[in-house]
């Protein structure tokens, strides 16, 4: 069996693609699915920064555990190693252009159709209130 390789992009590395990341790993460790590497990576990040202070707390929220986490800084070489490319914005993907196997987060159920069957995406939505921030899911469950 062939090493499915996912790289999620944002711009920093320390909030959206990391969340990203992690989501996808818990959601893989669910679904008992083998053979899945799953990092993330920024275009303009400092490689070894800790994720966000609220990108930890969502993700906590969700009983992820984000310890340990170090952004990277996203390389040629990086690129050259992965079967999907995941951008959080159509920016991040024009930033991308003419490279293979690059796609933005809103293809993500289809890629996870395509590469997964059966698993469920989370799209996760940090909304700011008052001062105060809550995380809301939507679940996209595919059919094998």
């Amino acid at each position: 069996m062939k090493l499915l390789k996912i790289l999620f992009v944002c711009t920093g590395n320390t909030c959206r693609s990391p969340m990203a990341e992690y989501i996808l790993r818990w959601k893989l460790k669910l679904a008992d699915v083998k053979g899945v590497r799953v990092s993330s990576a920024g275009l303009h990040a400092d490689d070894g920064a800790k994720m966000s202070k609220n990108s930890f707390i969502a993700l906590k929220r969700l009983g992820i555990k984000g310890y340990g986490f170090k952004s990277k800084c996203l390389s040629i070489d990086m690129m050259k190693n992965y079967t999907a490319i995941i951008c959080m914005t159509d920016s991040h993907k024009r930033y991308l252009n003419g490279f293979k196997n690059v796609y933005t987060i809103s293809k993500a159920p289809v890629l996870a159709h395509t590469y997964i069957p059966g698993i469920a995406i989370n799209q996760i939505e940090l909304i700011e209130e008052e001062g105060k921030y809550r995380v809301v899911s939507h679940q996209h469950f595919l059919n094998p």
